[in-house]
This record gives C-alpha cells, structure tokens and sequence, in this order.
C-alpha cells in the first residue's frame, strides 16, 4: 500500500512529503472506479456523524454528474463506518486523528478529477451542490470556490457566526469555509494543499493566501452563492468555547507566520464592494445563473433566517432601514466601525454618533461624530453594530431590551 501513497505523492509533485504521509496511512480500498470524474468529493471523518449517511444518499442521486466520493477515515474505530461503504468509491484509511488538513490532503493524492471538492462530514448537501460547483469552474475563470453554510436546525447559536452566508451575489472572497470549498485541482497540488501542520481553524484563508503567490488575482478565488450546505455551528455552549479557543490558538500561530495577514483580510473584503462586477466570465454562464435562481428559490425560508437583522456590505442593492427612530448610531468605534461609515454614507443613511464600550473614547469626535456613552442609547436610537464583537454587542443590547432588526442591525 505504501507503493501506491508514493507513486501519488510522485505524480502530484508531493514526494517531499512521504514520510510524514507514511506514518499515518493505513489502506486504501477501490469500491468501484468513476471514468473521467469531473469533481473529485474528499470526506474527512474521525468517528461517525449521524447525519454523514444522509449526506452520501444525497450525493448519490447527483450521480449524473460524474463525481468521485472519497472518503478518508481519519483514526476511526474499525468498522466505524462501515455503513457507508455502499456510497464510497475510494476509501482511505489512516492510523490516527490528523486533524482537519493532513487527513484532506491525502485524500487528494488519490483524486482524480481537475476540481477537488472538500465536504463537511456532518454537512447535508443542498440537492444542486456537485452541479453547482462544476458549473462555478465551467462558467467563470476561478481557481478557488467557496460555499454558503445555512443552519441545519433552529438552533440559536447560529447566530454567533456572520461568515457562514455572504449574500446572493459572486464575490471574491478567500475560503473560511473549508467544508464547502472546491479548488482547481492542477494548481491546489502545485501549491502544495492544505497546510499539513495545521490541525484547526483557519486553513482556507492560509490556503487562499499562498494561492495568491502563485496566482495573484483575487477574483479567480470566488464565494458562490449557489453552491449550499446545511450545517450548524456549534452544538452547544461547551462546543462553542472549545471551538473558539481551538480557532484562537490557530490564528495565533499563522499572524505570527504571516505578518500580512490582516491586511491581507483588509484588501481582500475591499473588493466584496464590487460584487460579481469584477468576477470574470467566461463564454458560457446562463446554466450557473439558472441553478442560482433555483437553489435561492428554494432556500429562501433559510437565507431570510440567517440574514435577519444584517446588513451585507457587498452586496447589490440598497440598504433598507425600517427605521423610526430620530438618531442613528455605530456601535464601535475602531477600522470596522470607520468602513461601516463610509458604506452607510454612500447609502444615504445619516448617521449621528458613534458608541463604544470603551469608556476612553466618550465625548472624543472620530470621522466628526460624537462618541456616547453606551448607557444613553435608547429606542430613539437605530443602532448598527460594526465590531468584531458583534455577538457580545447583540447580547448587551437584547438585555437592554433592545431587539435585533428592530432597533439594531449588525453590519458585515
């Protein structure tokens, strides 16, 4: 077997990555074999999710479309998945838990299609999701797609993300959703994949940073709004602080590695202003805007959830205030709340103060508005939170008894 984990690693240009490879890979098992597949689908899973099952039935009646699914058991029990085996058609197995990256990677080596395609393990598919993500390649000059996660459940830590849903419109945008993200295959093996020695958080946007080397033009890395899984957050408190500090300690170690990370970040959400407008077409796209117009249709009932009370940015339009309230106020004061300015602004929203909870800053002018002391809002205000602290903000509000959409909105 290890004949066969050197002979990829040599034709994917990997070879300086055998022995590490080498201690942890197990097996590798062909089901059955899919000619010229045209997406490569790469599962990664530790131990069995009870909605990983559901997912592959999914996949299987998208079959039309020519994918590959392979599967890479990432340190699981023996026999932890055998119910799957039916849907797999190329079945890795390594000796223990890599973590998120290692485990993706291998799965690659044994890809075989020219788009790579890397799935959520207890993600559920929306029925378009393999066409819609062959059509992002086909219709437009990208190397690199994100995805759109909208909630599985009802459950209300949803809401303590902001990066899952970015609107209804192609952006450019680097990938924080490495379970709903598809990569030209030719350069992904060129620059190298995932970073091996990540184990989580954060490996798309260091990904998207070492494409930008080899490939320096942000529009052919790309958020498709199309393209939709259904997965939730966290499961609970205790998931929520667990992933966050996991989240935390990762972007840590890659700032220090890449001092032009948030400026990188910066830059890069500079050009969600100009929406698909900069995205390159090529000849043929009407079938990626037919399968948007359906996926959208379908999942309205969702983006309306997961868009309530938020104001995109990026996206076309003009914002729209159900506002009464005399005075508007940022809340926040910092680079976040200065870019939310300059986009109300070129709404024809008047603003009239800023407020922070730094108590350093009440009574300063930043950008010619007075900074107030959050204590004197009240429902006369329509307050749009523009911090990295958004959720802490929200909730400080709501036991105010102020309320999401009503008297504040968060602005991405």
């Amino acid at each position: 077997m290890c004949n066969n984990l050197s002979n990829e690693l040599l034709n994917k240009g990997w070879i300086h990555k055998r022995t590490m490879y080498q201690n942890v890979f197990e097996s590798i098992e062909r089901y059955r074999s899919v000619n010229s597949p045209s997406i490569s689908v790469i599962v990664i899973s530790w131990r069995l999710h009870k909605d990983t099952l559901k997912s592959f039935k999914i996949l299987e009646s998208q079959r039309k479309h020519n994918f590959e699914l392979i599967f890479v058991d990432n340190g699981g029990n023996e026999g932890e998945f055998a119910e799957l085996k039916p849907y797999i058609d190329t079945y890795i197995k390594l000796n223990i838990n890599t973590g998120a990256y290692l485990a993706r990677n291998i799965g690659a080596l044994f890809a075989n299609a020219p788009i790579l395609f890397f799935l959520e393990d207890d993600g559920i598919p929306d029925s378009d999701l393999i066409e819609s993500h062959i059509e992002m390649f086909n219709s437009f000059d990208v190397i690199a797609v994100r995805g759109v996660y909208l909630p599985k459940t009802e459950n209300l830590l949803n809401n303590r993300q902001l990066h899952y849903y970015h609107g209804n419109t192609i952006l450019s945008s680097y990938s924080d959703l490495e379970g709903n993200s598809s990569y030209s295959s030719e350069i992904f093996y060129k620059v190298g994949g995932w970073n091996d020695s990540i184990e989580f958080g954060h490996g798309g946007i260091e990904l998207a940073i070492r494409l930008l080397n080899l490939e320096p033009d942000r529009t052919k890395q790309v958020y498709s709004p199309a393209s939709i899984i259904y997965h939730d957050y966290v499961k609970d408190e205790s998931h929520f602080i667990k992933k966050s500090r996991k989240q935390e300690a990762s972007l840590e170690v890659l700032k220090n590695k890449y001092k032009n990370w948030d400026q990188c970040i910066r830059d890069w959400k500079n050009d969600y202003y100009l929406g698909d407008k900069i995205i390159k077409k090529k000849e043929k796209s009407t079938r990626y805007y037919l399968i948007l117009n359906r996926v959208l249709e379908r999942n309205s009932d969702k983006v309306n959830q997961v868009n309530f009370g938020v104001i995109q940015r990026y996206s076309e339009g003009t914002v729209v205030i159900n506002n009464q309230s005399r005075y508007n106020v940022i809340f926040g004061s910092g680079e976040y709340g200065k870019e939310a300015l300059k986009f109300l602004k070129s709404q024809n929203i008047r603003l009239d103060f800023f407020t922070d909870n730094d108590s350093n800053k009440w009574g300063q002018e930043i950008e010619g508005l007075l900074v107030i002391d959050p204590k004197d809002l009240n429902h006369n205000h329509f307050i749009f939170i523009a911090s990295s602290w958004f959720y802490e903000i929200a909730e400080q509000l709501e036991r105010d008894n102020f309320r999401r959409g009503t008297h504040f909105a968060i602005v991405k």
